[in-house]
């Protein structure tokens, strides 16, 4: 094992093939899932099939949750990729590798070579950084946007006044920009109840005052012009993603999306943490009521703290909102292990490790127990004898023909178990947190080959829409169930589908008077199933407890064994009644 300082090259190389292997390396590995995945997938889709890269659209339909720059990002993605899972996600991926960078840049800076590698190396292989990672969505281009203005307003305050500090809001403004153009007003509230507290902390309040305009003005010159642009072409864009989208869910008591109790983020943080929330014991037992006096530590109290507080008063919470706070929590969790292991005694990170090597023991052997039950019948048997009935019996994560998924789970766990015995052995401190560190990436690295068919059958409807592709013309009318709308539209490349009975997140889309008719009511598509047209009625809808909402076709098909998925084809001929 090598060791940082004397081997700083290998140490880069290390945190590069990181970032390589579990981020760039798995990103294609899967179908995209839905509804956030195939989402972001489609509109950059259609903004490159339609060379409109102003007014966003999903499915051939207006759609102003978000501004534009995540599109662009994917657009320019699925440009140089091609239309596939790796171009999708690889935007997300990107983020979280310069976001990596910015930290391990920053840290080395203000710090040393040694904290910025193990800072960096936290970051990484956190399961929540990981997951936004290598998942399509939008929270890791912004949070990139966040550090990248919250750090460059840290370097402004370690700058005299001056042209270079003048230079350094001003990219800080830029960033802020580029956030906003991301996902809206958020890119000012975060970078603000940071940089406030702190500058009061420090008693240089006074100082925001000066340092106020440059970054405005270039933030204002960042987004002005996709605004100009948009507010000529859909003037109504800006009153439904201000006043809707923002005031009308802060202020005028309508429904948050999302809603959560304040507690939400906790679990989060502590399971979205891992590994590294092993150290919080061993962190805590050196811990002392002592304000800190390093810069740097103290931003990042402020930069965790206060946006932490924030995301738990709001009433709408996803879990991936938090992301924006890991870059600050990777450094505070190494300034702690530094001074936990800097100081002699390591027997409460080595009792961590222990109970954390049996709870992996003891969970591995349930698991495998509970497959092989399950795999040669003899969960049902059981059941059937103390019920009397074979039904209700509960079921394993993997199917009979997913044996080598839990095999490879296992032999997951016994490495990871193997790393934390060693860890917890070893008196060398610098080579128990590496073996640590990779034992706890093992399961990062099989994540995305060993998701069970379970779960594929429910959250990625691409395998099976590409069994039935050969099935549709390109004549064909489409029609599908807002929870398919999205998969089908991405899968099919079409931009015309047609919704059955309710628009979900595409209402404000099918309010537009050239878009009403795709909103199809349960007569109206009763009428369709015997209209004449050019070519078939394809229907689609996931799970089967719709299916009393349309009238039987003379071809219908369910996707293999779990009956999520009903596809329909409706010929012209008239289907008898349900």
């Amino acid at each position: 094992m090598f060791r940082v300082k004397e081997n700083r090259q290998t140490a880069v190389l290390f945190l590069i093939g990181i970032f390589v292997v579990l981020y760039l390396g798995t990103i294609g590995t899967r179908p995209l899932f839905t509804p956030d995945e195939v989402r972001y997938a489609e509109i950059p889709r259609e903004i490159l099939q339609d060379h409109d890269w102003v007014v966003p659209h999903f499915g051939g339909l207006c759609y102003f949750e978000k501004p534009i720059m995540g599109y662009w990002l994917n657009a320019v993605s699925l440009w140089l990729f091609g239309l596939n899972e790796f171009a999708v996600r690889f935007a997300s991926a990107l983020a979280a590798g310069l976001t990596a960078l910015l930290l391990f840049v920053a840290v080395r800076r203000y710090r040393d070579f040694e904290a910025a590698f193990y800072t960096t190396l936290i970051f990484l292989s956190c399961g929540l950084v990981f997951g936004i990672g290598t998942f399509a969505v939008l929270d890791g281009p912004f949070s990139l946007f966040v550090t990248a203005s919250l750090l460059l307003f840290f370097q402004a305050t370690r700058t005299r006044s001056g042209l270079g500090r003048q230079g350094w809001l001003a990219l800080f403004g830029a960033c802020c920009g580029a956030a906003f153009m991301t996902k809206g007003f958020l890119a000012f509230v975060l970078p603000l109840i940071v940089l406030v507290p702190f500058m009061f902390w420090e008693k240089r309040w006074k100082e925001l005052f000066a340092m106020a305009p440059v970054p405005l003005v270039t933030a204002v010159l960042v987004v002005l012009p996709w605004s100009l642009a948009i507010a000529r072409r859909e003037p109504d864009f800006w009153h439904y993603f201000v006043v809707v989208e923002h005031w009308e869910r802060m202020v005028a008591n309508k429904s948050s999306q999302h809603p959560q109790p304040f507690w939400f983020y906790i679990p989060i943080i502590i399971g979205g943490t891992m590994p590294w929330t092993l150290l919080v014991p061993g962190i805590f037992s050196r811990f002392r009521w002592a304000l800190p006096q390093e810069g740097l530590t103290r931003y990042c109290l402020c930069w965790l703290v206060f946006p932490f507080i924030f995301f738990s008063i709001a009433s709408g919470k996803l879990g991936t909102y938090i992301l924006p706070c890991y870059p600050a929590l990777a450094y505070l969790l190494y300034v702690g292990g530094k001074n936990y292991f800097s100081a002699g005694s390591t027997r409460i990170f080595s009792v961590t490790c222990k109970v954390m090597e049996y709870i992996l023991m003891v969970g591995g052997v349930g698991f495998a127990l509970m497959q092989l039950l399950s795999d040669t019948g003899l969960t049902r048997k059981m059941f059937a004898a103390i019920s009397g009935r074979l039904a209700t019996v509960p079921t394993a994560p993997y199917g009979p023909g997913e044996t080598w998924k839990w095999l490879v789970i296992l032999a997951v766990v016994a490495g990871w178990t193997a790393a934390l015995h060693y860890a917890a052995k070893t008196p060398d401190c610098e080579r128990r947190i590496l073996v640590f560190a990779v034992g706890a990436m093992l399961p990062l690295l099989v994540f995305h080959f060993v998701i069970p068919q379970l779960v594929i059958y429910s959250k990625a409807p691409g395998p099976f829409l590409a069994r039935i592709a050969d099935k549709i013309a390109p004549e064909d009318t489409i029609v599908a169930y807002n929870n398919m709308f999205p998969a089908v539209s991405w899968y099919f490349r079409r931009n015309d589908v047609y919704m059955l009975h309710k628009g979900g997140e595409m209402s404000y889309g099918l309010e537009y008077p050239d878009a009403a008719h795709r909103l199809v009511s349960r007569e109206r598509f009763a009428a369709m199933t015997t209209a004449p047209r050019r070519g078939k009625l394809i229907f689609l809808m996931k799970t089967r407890k719709f299916r009393d909402m349309v009238l039987p076709a003379p071809f219908e098909l369910f996707e293999p064994d779990r009956d999520r998925i009903m596809f329909s084809i409706y010929d012209g001929s008239t289907p008898s009644a349900p």
